[in-house]
C-alpha cells in the first residue's frame, strides 16, 4: 500500500497582507461605532441623572409654596451653612471664612429629594477644574479658585442664571406663577460651573444683544461681567480655567470653545426644564436659543425678549 504525501502549503505574503488589510479596514469601521455606542450609553445615563434633577426641583417648587431655590444661597456672618464647608478645598484651613463656609448651591438644596450627589456627575464630563475629574462638593480634590479655595457648588451641570439670579444672594426665590411657560423653560443643563448663561456675542465676540431680560430685576450680564458664562456649558472650559476667564473674543477663540462646548454629547446637551422633563437638545442651538429666539427663549423664563 503506497502512501501518497500531502503537500503543507501556508500563507503567502501577499495573501497575509491582504486578511491585515482587510481586518484594519473592518476596525477603522467599527471602533468609531463602538466609540459612538459608549458615548449614547453615557448620553442616557448623563439624561437619567437630569430626569431626576427635573423631578426633585419640581417636589422642592411644591414643597416652598411654588417657590424656587437660588443657585447660590447665602448666610449672614460666617457660618457653617455649606455642609461640606470642612473640606480643605472648601471651608477648613486657609479656605475658612465667609467665601466658602455661608454658602449653600443648588445642588444641595436638592439632595434631600434625591439623596445621591451622584446624580450630579455626568459621565461624559472630561473634567471640572484643572483636570481633577468630575467633583460635587465633596471631594478635598475638588475645583479651586484663584485664592486656592473654593465655594463648593462645581459640579457637571449648572442653573440657568437668567431664573435663578434674582435671588443668588439669598431672599425670596422667583415664584413659579411669575414663570410663563414652565415646560419651555430651562432649569439646568450639562456644563462645568454650578450656574451659566446664552452666548450673548456674535462669532466675532462683539455683543449681538443686551442680555436683560423685560420682566425680570436689573441684571446686566456685561456691566456685571458675567458675559463668559456660556463659556462653560457642556465641556466648555470658561477660557482655559473653567470659571471666570474673560469671554473669546476673536473669531478662532470662539470656534474652539463652541467646539469644546459640543464635545460632550457628540454635538448635544441634556436639558432640565421648569415642569420637570428633561431632553437632548443641539448643543450650539441652546447656548444661541436667546438670540434665535428672542421672544420665546428657553433661557427667558418671561418669555417677553430682552430691552
Amino acid at each position: 500500500m503506497s502512501i501518497q504525501k500531502r503537500s503543507m502549503r501556508g500563507f503567502t505574503l501577499i495573501e497575509l497582507l491582504v486578511v491585515i488589510a482587510i481586518i484594519a479596514i473592518l476596525a477603522a469601521i467599527l471602533f468609531p461605532v463602538f466609540a459612538q455606542a459608549r458615548e449614547k450609553a453615557r448620553q442616557t445615563s448623563c439624561l437619567s441623572n437630569c430626569k431626576q434633577m427635573a423631578t426633585a426641583t419640581y417636589m422642592y417648587v411644591q414643597d416652598y409654596d411654588e417657590t424656587l431655590y437660588g443657585y447660590r444661597e447665602v448666610a449672614n456672618g460666617d457660618q457653617q451653612y455649606n455642609p461640606f464647608w470642612q473640606s480643605p478645598n472648601v471651608g477648613s484651613g486657609p479656605c475658612a471664612g465667609s467665601s466658602s463656609a455661608n454658602r449653600q448651591f443648588w445642588d444641595v438644596l436638592l439632595y434631600p429629594y434625591v439623596k445621591n450627589y451622584d446624580i450630579f456627575k455626568c459621565p461624559s464630563n472630561i473634567g471640572t477644574v484643572n483636570g481633577t475629574g468630575v467633583w460635587v462638593n465633596i471631594s478635598p480634590n475638588g475645583a479651586t479658585d484663584s485664592s486656592g479655595c473654593s465655594y463648593g457648588g462645581q459640579n457637571s451641570y449648572a442653573a440657568n442664571k437668567y431664573l435663578f439670579q434674582p435671588v443668588s444672594s439669598g431672599g425670596l426665590g422667583l415664584g413659579l406663577a411669575a414663570v410663563a411657560a414652565p415646560a419651555d423653560t430651562l432649569v439646568i443643563l450639562d456644563a462645568t460651573y454650578y450656574e451659566e448663561l446664552p452666548r450673548l456675542t456674535d462669532d466675532n465676540g462683539a455683543q449681538a444683544i443686551s442680555g436683560i431680560l423685560v420682566g425680570a430685576p436689573w441684571f446686566d450680564p456685561f456691566a456685571t461681567g458675567y458675559q463668559f458664562d456660556w463659556t462653560n456649558i457642556g465641556n466648555g472650559d470658561g477660557g482655559g480655567n473653567n470659571c471666570c476667564a474673560p469671554a473669546p473674543t476673536t473669531a478662532p477663540l470662539i470656534a474652539a470653545e463652541k467646539q469644546k462646548i459640543a464635545s460632550r454629547h457628540m454635538g448635544r446637551l441634556n436639558l432640565v426644564f421648569l415642569d420637570g422633563h428633561a431632553k437632548n437638545r443641539d448643543a450650539l442651538q441652546t447656548i444661541d436659543d436667546l438670540k434665535l429666539n428672542p421672544k420665546n427663549s428657553i433661557w427667558d423664563p418671561y418669555k417677553m425678549g430682552v430691552q
